[in-house]
């Protein structure tokens, strides 16, 4: 599948030995006694070499599976008594009888007194929260939660850009065993009105406005419509973000994002929830039809994150972003790699504002080490002007991502020629049902021109391909036939997506198409 398709890159032995994946394998071997092999020298040899671990991740589920747990430490406040069962979808139930937190997890991994989360206007104002500030205001806001009734099962529902507060408050929720349901502050109210009123959250986690363009949209007016029409929500807890103080009067009250996180002394405990019980719930597209929810839950989420991390090769000293938006199922993406203690960064503006600069001098000033895009954005960059290593110092930039949509072969030759020549890039292709991806890179293998270098660990993926060319096939669509434990669930009295293999259009075209192996 290799001979004849050009290889822009290949990791270097440091980027090997450094590699979250060959920590992994080892691990293997002294652990479980698994003798897999990684070269260290030759990275063409790590086709076969990933080929034969991921043929064990899919033959071997359970004890797949079960490794991961083990090695990232899972903390259970019960143990489990069965892996999976039954071993089909729908209805695979996974880690019977464990309970544990998403939340309890994030903060295992906290390094305290260090930044965790990054926030930078399109202005240029910047302001951050340390794990310390970060554990601080999800207890207060959690403690504040129970008091105004909120608790397990129940929905908080958030209007938010790209805010650290969003952060928290999604932890503070996760916290208590409520559930999340946050969209992107630039959604029509209409579009949030029909989210939030399948969902009837009690509380409501609102910006007040945020810059775009060179513009402040305020949301003040929308924020009165979605409360006048989803009739279940009894609080609003406002963020100000660009004004200074909270002004908004509405039917239910209203309360300073400052005034319910301030309270200091409160310790963050954490609900434990049963290994499959809802953690959040996201939205399709609606390039289907009207969007749809899709309910994943704490011990599902908490074990793709770990092993997308490897693939990601997520380390504590990296600081990453990825361009999304909280409407998106890749804002959630990043959040899981605080699981790893990254700093991870958002951006509130327009990432194509001054010749597209924004994100490449984010990289400069804050150094990061992994940049996640677009392949629309990297194609629109394409037609301008920019070129990133010329203008800017990218010497912290180890990864670049790609998704939703194919890239194409001239993206793959624009980022070695115009931002940097070794660096990795790696598509992933995945999507909302999963929160995660199918395939994606591998820090041990080389990049070739146009391909998603591996299939996902645990993931056996029926592809739909067709002929592009005599030497070409095309993949139309793909889902995964193994149960896997992100796989969504059903959120009461809607039916969501189920793991059956219908694949959704995120799925369906997030990647070039091509792809390396048998998955």
């Amino acid at each position: 599948m290799t001979e004849g398709v050009k290889v822009l890159w290949r990791p270097s032995e440091s980027v090997i030995r450094n590699s979250n994946i060959l920590r992994f394998v080892n691990w293997l071997g002294e652990v479980f006694g698994l003798r897999f092999e990684v070269s260290i020298d030759d990275p063409l040899r790590n086709v076969g070499n990933y080929d034969r671990l991921w043929r064990w991740s899919v033959e071997d589920l359970e004890n797949f599976w079960v490794s991961i747990w083990q090695y990232f430490g899972v903390v259970s406040h019960s143990p489990y008594t069965k892996v999976l069962e039954p071993r089909t979808m729908p209805g695979a139930r996974w880690f019977i009888g464990s309970r544990l937190n998403y939340a309890e997890h994030v903060f295992k991994a906290a390094r305290w007194g260090e930044e965790a989360v990054i926030y930078v206007k399109e202005d240029g104002l910047r302001r951050s929260l340390t794990w310390d500030q970060l554990y601080r205001e999800a207890a207060a806001l959690a403690y504040w939660l129970r008091s105004v009734g909120v608790g397990r099962g129940d929905r908080v529902a958030a209007y938010v850009s790209q805010v650290p507060e969003a952060v928290v408050a999604l932890l503070a929720t996760a916290s208590i065993g409520a559930i999340w349901v946050g969209v992107g502050a630039e959604l029509a109210p209409r579009a949030a009105i029909d989210r939030f009123n399948m969902l009837q959250p009690k509380v409501l986690i609102a910006v007040d406005g945020y810059p775009y363009r060179g513009k402040v949209f305020d949301k003040y007016g929308d924020i009165k419509q979605i409360v006048d029409s989803v009739q279940s929500i009894e609080r609003v807890v406002v963020v100000p973000n660009m004004r200074d103080s909270v002004e908004l009067s509405l039917s239910k009250p209203v309360h300073d994002w400052r005034e319910v996180t301030g309270r200091r002394g409160i310790g963050l405990s954490f609900e434990p929830m049963e290994f499959n019980e809802p953690l959040w719930v996201l939205f399709t597209s609606g390039t289907t039809g009207i969007p749809k929810p899709v309910v994943h839950s704490h011990g599902g989420v908490l074990l793709e994150a770990y092993k997308v991390g490897l693939h990601m090769d997520y380390k504590p000293s990296d600081k990453f972003t990825w361009y999304t938006t909280p409407s998106w199922m890749m804002w959630n993406f990043t959040v899981d790699a605080l699981l790893f203690g990254t700093t991870i960064l958002f951006y509130d503006g327009d990432p194509t504002a001054r010749n597209f600069e924004p994100y490449w001098e984010i990289t400069e000033k804050e150094g990061l080490t992994i940049l996640g895009l677009s392949a629309p954005y990297i194609h629109a960059a394409m037609k301008s002007t920019i070129e990133p290593g010329r203008q800017f110092n990218l010497k912290t930039l180890r990864e670049i991502g790609s998704t939703a949509a194919p890239l194409s072969p001239q993206g793959f030759e624009w980022v070695y020629t115009k931002v940097k020549e070794d660096v990795w890039l790696a598509p992933i292709s995945g999507g909302t049902d999963v929160v995660s991806a199918f395939v994606g890179g591998c820090p041990i293998l080389p990049v070739w021109r146009v391909r998603c270098s591996v299939g996902g660990w645990g993931l056996r993926l029926m592809c739909i391909m067709r002929r592009a060319s005599p030497w070409l096939m095309k993949l139309v669509s793909w889902s995964s036939k193994s149960p896997c434990p992100q796989c969504p669930s059903t959120s009461g009295t809607t039916q969501t997506t189920t793991g059956t293999g219908s694949p959704t259009s995120a799925c369906s075209r997030a990647c070039g198409g091509t792809v390396i192996g048998p998955w």
